[in-house]
């Protein structure tokens, strides 16, 4: 074996490892942002909301509890559709009696839960789940600017 193949093979190996090393540090990463955006930001924004609105937690509960098949439709419509169709099928859970509670504890967290475990297994896209991390982020948007609109106009903000 010559030299130049046996420097070849080096450069070749610390090049993948280094690519599995980012990697590696960028699902971290988004795993720490997840925990971050799961404990400090949605809690706070669920308390502003309540408090814009005038509501108490635990006030309007839904009639029927979220369930893991919601979450799982709901990580498929990111992933598979438009932020609109995301986005109703969060409304039709809000008009079935969702509250803003429900849907930021039950829905919104579990799904980037989801999105983030599906990123780290080898089944699916990692470009189309950073699509659904950006559409996801589109439906929590709309759903704060709207419930922001709610309460500014004198509405409830959680109905």
């Amino acid at each position: 074996m010559s030299e130049m193949t046996i420097w070849n093979r080096l450069f070749t190996a610390a090049t993948e490892f280094a690519r599995e090393l980012t990697d590696r540090v960028r699902l971290r990463r988004r795993a720490q942002l997840l925990c971050v955006i799961e404990g400090e930001i949605v809690p706070r924004l669920l308390i502003s909301t309540r408090i814009a609105g005038g509501q108490t937690l635990g006030a309007d509960r839904r009639q029927r509890p979220l369930t893991s098949t919601d979450v799982a439709e709901f990580s498929r419509l990111l992933i598979e559709h438009e932020a609109k169709v995301a986005g109703a099928y969060v409304t039709a859970l809000r008009a079935g009696g969702a509250t803003l509670e429900d849907l930021y504890l039950d829905l919104l967290a579990p799904a980037a839960r989801r999105l983030e475990q599906l990123s780290r297994g080898d089944g699916a896209d990692l470009g189309d789940l950073v699509v659904a991390h950006g559409r996801l982020h589109n439906v929590v948007s709309e759903l704060v600017s709207g419930t922001e609109s709610a309460s500014m106009s004198g509405a409830g903000a959680d109905r």
